[in-house]
């Protein structure tokens, strides 16, 4: 407690009592008593919602001692925030501004009308979408590289040679075709049920292509890919499917509602935003 006693640390320790006493004990700049009322559907809100979240825990009591808890909370929190106003500590906060804004915006989607689609508005856009509600292409395959880095120009030769092999009833399982390739820790042998865009991020644009035209199983190659030459066993084949409309309704519906709600929005700001001047002032 030593340093307590230091001329410089007393002074420091005055100035910060008067600094506070001055900002605590200032008249708030509300005159006369402010009226803050809380809504009959707000307290049936909240009595509510605690009832069907506590109600096979709590008591009656229990709950309604919650209720008091929340409703405390919540007159503090207006009483805090309509003095904050006042004061004036809402200028200049990013966090109060993105708030009111997201409220003005939600506010604004809500003017939209809530009235449901009809069976050939959901019909029209699912036939103008159907890229939206296809099951991609899908495939099954196992692939043995012959890898560049491994082999560098002997990659493509060596590939060749296997098939070759193969074609010829030489090598007939494919257990013993993959003992003649490279292990590549990179990227695995056996792949189930990868859309084309998996393959291409591993294999690349050129090795998905070759894919994408298998609708059949069986061996293929030489496939060319980012890392050498491969023989692909192909295992099975899904063919892109469009949903059926019943099953996508309810997903068209609200793309729709969002659809609708962004109009509304943007209509209604174009509205409003006429009746602000806006400068920008750059230094630059």
């Amino acid at each position: 407690m030593k340093i307590l006693k230091e001329p410089f640390v007393q002074f420091l320790l005055i100035g910060a009592a008067v600094f506070a006493a001055s900002y605590l004990f200032t008249d708030s700049p509300n005159e006369g008593n402010v009226q803050i009322v809380i809504g009959s559907q707000t307290v049936q809100t909240m009595r509510a919602r605690l009832q069907k979240r506590f109600e096979s825990r709590l008591s009656a009591e229990e709950i309604e001692a919650k209720f008091n808890e929340e409703l405390d909370y919540m007159i503090r929190q207006e009483i805090l925030y309509r003095e904050g106003l006042d004061r004036s500590l809402d200028q200049d906060d990013s966090v109060v501004k993105n708030r009111v804004a997201s409220k003005m915006e939600r506010f604004a989607k809500e003017m939209a009308s809530g009235e449901p689609f009809t069976g050939e508005r959901i019909e029209t856009f699912y036939n103008e979408n159907t890229q939206l509600f296809t099951k991609p292409r899908r495939i099954s395959f196992g692939q043995i590289l012959f890898g560049s880095k491994e082999r560098g120009a002997q990659a493509l030769p060596d590939c060749q040679e296997v098939l070759a092999r193969i074609r010829a009833g030489e090598l007939k399982e494919y257990s013993a075709v993959e003992k003649l390739g490279d292990q590549n820790t990179a990227i695995r042998r056996e792949f189930g049920n990868a859309t084309l865009g998996r393959v291409a991020a591993v294999f690349g644009d050129e090795f998905s292509a070759v894919l994408d035209r298998e609708t059949q199983v069986g061996l293929i190659g030489p496939v060319a890919s980012k890392y050498g030459y491969h023989i692909v066993e192909i295992r099975k084949v899904v063919l892109a499917q469009v949903r059926p409309l019943d099953d996508v309704r309810g997903q068209i519906e609200g793309k729709l509602e969002y659809e609708r709600n962004m109009k509304a929005f943007l209509d209604f700001y174009d509205g409003i935003k006429g009746n602000y001047t806006v400068v920008v002032e750059d230094g630059r």
